[in-house]
Parts: structure tokens; C-alpha cells; sequence
């Protein structure tokens, strides 16, 4: 290896927005049929959550090109300016237009395409930052009759949607879907999958690298790109053929913590060994106790 591979780690694992299509992982293509099956079903409101970096854009964005042309996706709407997102998504030129005049003619619009087409179908991610404005014009213009609207965000969505509060005017969601982390074995294919993608040998990563990455990130997708795209820049520099998983845990020693999680079940053999070296180091370095 090369200078190069340390260049293409960030091609093959962007560290920003990813912007390649979603990797076809068991879980993922089970639940994008099921999603695509409730809205295409006429459920008006159905939810989407899962932690940050678990992949929730990629699969609206799938869904969106399943959907085809009655689907409107929602990237990072801004909170409280909902309605002017909206307004542009649908092609309308409301600049320099108020409020008043912008919901009017949101309303005129939705009324004259809606006698000519069927429901719109709304994808809105990020939608757990949305303010109490937004929402009232979400569910005041995207009514059952003329929208089914399928809403992603972190956990904390569904709690706005399962249970109905006093004087509340939310509907409740009919569904609430959870995308759940990519198993041991479909990490390790998604990053073969990213190298390939990258023009990179699929198994720069040996086994146990790849058992290490998904124990440090819980098979989280922007995790393990941050995670193998540091590995893989070192690689590079250093000249090594592979990645190991002793290579993977020194990465991890070194992020501020927090940035990886300490997996609950058991490390793979050679990173057990070395994060055992590194507590020896620590009891060494540290100052006897005076005890009595």
C-alpha cells in the first residue's frame, strides 16, 4: 500500500453526508418493502426512527426512487421554516410572498393537483427537529385525503405519535418502524462492499478487523465509516498490506471517548490481548498507593 490508499479511505468511507445509494443489508431491504407496502397501503402517517448515523436518510432516500414521481423527499429541513421547504419542493416561487399569501397558495395547489393525481406522498427526515409550526402545517395542508407522510428522526419521534395527549392536535402514527443496527455479518459487508465500491480490495480488512469495527460501533453505518477510514489512512501511511483488529483498537485508544462504544460481548482474541497491554501500561504509570 501506498499514500493513495490514505487519499480513497475517504472515497470508500466518506466522513461527511453519504451520498451512495443504500447497502442492500438483510434488515434494510425487509423493512424499505415494508415502509413502501404501508404507503402505498394508504396509512397517512407512518414513523422512522433510529439512532443518528444508523442510516435512516440512505433508505428514504431508496424509498424516494421507489416511490418514483409521487414522492417528495425532505433532506434537513430547517426548524420552523417547514413551509417555505415545502412550498420550493413543490416548485412554487414564493419569494418575497407572506405568510398568508404563501399558505394560500400552497392550498390552491394541492387542491388543483389532487383532483388530477393520487395522494402526494411526503418523506421528511430529521423530522424530530421540527417545530410546533411545522407540524401544524404538515397536518393542516397533507391531510389523510390528499397525503401519506412517512416522518424519520431519532428515537424520540415515536413518542410524538403513540400516545395521544390531552388537547393535542397530532394524529397518532399508524405505524412506527425501527431501522436496527447492521448485524456482525452485514458489516462486514458493507465495508467490502465500500472498498469495492472505492476500486479497493474487498478484504483489506481481515476477520477479526471486521468483528472489532462492529463491536466499536454496533453496526452503526456513519460509525464504521469514521472508524475505517481513520484505519485505513494509517494503513496507508504506514505501509501495511491489511487491517487488523489490533490496528482497528488503536484507533479507538486514541479518539476522545465517547466517539466508540465498549462492546458488550467479547473482543475479538487479538484485540482482548492488546487493550489488556494497555491497562498494564496504565497500573504501571500510575503512582503507588499508600495504604494503612
Amino acid at each position: 500500500m501506498d499514500m493513495e490508499l490514505a487519499v480513497r479511505a475517504s472515497k470508500a468511507f466518506p466522513l461527511q453526508a453519504d451520498q451512495r445509494p443504500l447497502y442492500p443489508a438483510v434488515g434494510h431491504r425487509q423493512l424499505l418493502e415494508r415502509l413502501r407496502q404501508s404507503l402505498l397501503g394508504g396509512h397517512h402517517l407512518n414513523c422512522l426512527t433510529g439512532p443518528p448515523g444508523s442510516g435512516k436518510t440512505a433508505l428514504l432516500q431508496a424509498l424516494h426512487t421507489d416511490l418514483g414521481a409521487s414522492a417528495v423527499l425532505v433532506l434537513a429541513p430547517v426548524p420552523g421554516a417547514l413551509l417555505q421547504h415545502l412550498t420550493k419542493t413543490l416548485g412554487l416561487d414564493v419569494r418575497g410572498d407572506t405568510t398568508t399569501t404563501v399558505r394560500r397558495r400552497l392550498a390552491m395547489t394541492l387542491t388543483a393537483t389532487g383532483r388530477h393525481r393520487r395522494p402526494l406522498t411526503l418523506l421528511i427526515d430529521d423530522a424530530d427537529r421540527l417545530q410546533a409550526a411545522d407540524l401544524d402545517v404538515l397536518f393542516h395542508f397533507f391531510n389523510p385525503g390528499c397525503a401519506h407522510i412517512l416522518l424519520a428522526g431519532r428515537p424520540v419521534l415515536a413518542s410524538f405519535f403513540t400516545h395521544a395527549q390531552p388537547r393535542s392536535t397530532l394524529p397518532r402514527a399508524e405505524h412506527i418502524h425501527r431501522l436496527e443496527p447492521l448485524a456482525p455479518a452485514d458489516t462486514a459487508g458493507y465495508i467490502r462492499h465500500r472498498l469495492t465500491q472505492a476500486c479497493l480490495p474487498a478484504h483489506l480488512f481481515d476477520g477479526e478487523a471486521n468483528a472489532a469495527v462492529h463491536a466499536y460501533t454496533a453496526g452503526l453505518p456513519r460509525s464504521i465509516n469514521r472508524l475505517c477510514a481513520i484505519a485505513l489512512m494509517d494503513a496507508g501511511r504506514r505501509g501495511d498490506e491489511r487491517v487488523t483488529a489490533a490496528q482497528v483498537r488503536a484507533v479507538v485508544l486514541r479518539a476522545p471517548a465517547g466517539t466508540y462504544i465498549e462492546p458488550l460481548q467479547p473482543l475479538p482474541p487479538a484485540i482482548a490481548r492488546l487493550r489488556a497491554l494497555k491497562d498494564a501500561e496504565r497500573l504501571g504509570d500510575a503512582p503507588d498507593q499508600v495504604t494503612g
